[in-house]
């Protein structure tokens, strides 16, 4: 009689469990390529179209307009971080470009320079940097070796410049270089 109990309690937890695990969503990545398209900034007429994958954050500082994370790749053992700015007196593309330099290691950092269209019609200066990436944020954190930055500035007028950021270790930004082009060609 035990072994019948025991063989009727089995079939009821299996039964229920089979039956919970029936209802539970399937949870899986965004499909390659599958975007969302975001305001850039509260008070922005402007928007790109970011990776589903790439997680919202709130902006971690009053200057920066919008802030993802990029999860990390391959053997990383970090995240990337993307985020978008606009200052007052952006400084031109130039200046920015070398400031991006200083804080990647140095001129040596910069690897390609090149232009991409985007969809409002304008053109965005876009660098390529590696090297070590050292933040200037409040804390002074450890310069981070084997960093990737993929910088954009797209001016708009009548608004300023439009900076935009991935930076993180290189392996995952490089994974993410195609889907930040086009993210920065889908800006109207």
């Amino acid at each position: 009689m035990s072994y019948s109990i025991r063989a009727i309690v089995l079939a009821v937890v299996l039964g229920a469990t089979a039956v919970w695990a029936a209802d539970e969503p399937v949870k899986k990545d965004a499909p390659a390529g599958e975007t969302v398209e975001v305001k850039v900034g509260a008070e922005s007429k402007n928007t790109v179209a970011v990776p589903k994958a790439w997680k919202e954050e709130e902006p971690n500082n009053r200057m920066r307009l919008l802030q993802f994370k990029v999860p990390k790749q391959g053997e990383d053992s970090e995240d990337s971080e993307l985020s978008y700015f606009k200052f007052p007196a952006g400084g031109g593309v130039d200046a920015n470009i070398k400031r991006w330099s200083d804080i990647m290691g140095g001129s040596d950092s910069l690897k390609l320079k090149r232009t991409l269209k985007t969809a409002s019609g304008v053109e965005a200066t876009v660098a390529e940097l590696e090297g070590t990436y050292t933040a200037r944020t409040q804390g002074n954190p450890a310069p981070k070796p084997n960093s990737k930055m993929l910088g954009a500035i797209i001016v708009v007028e009548g608004v300023g410049e439009i900076f935009v950021r991935l930076v993180g270790p290189k392996a995952t930004v490089e994974a993410n270089k195609a889907a930040f082009d086009k993210m920065v060609e889908s800006f109207k």
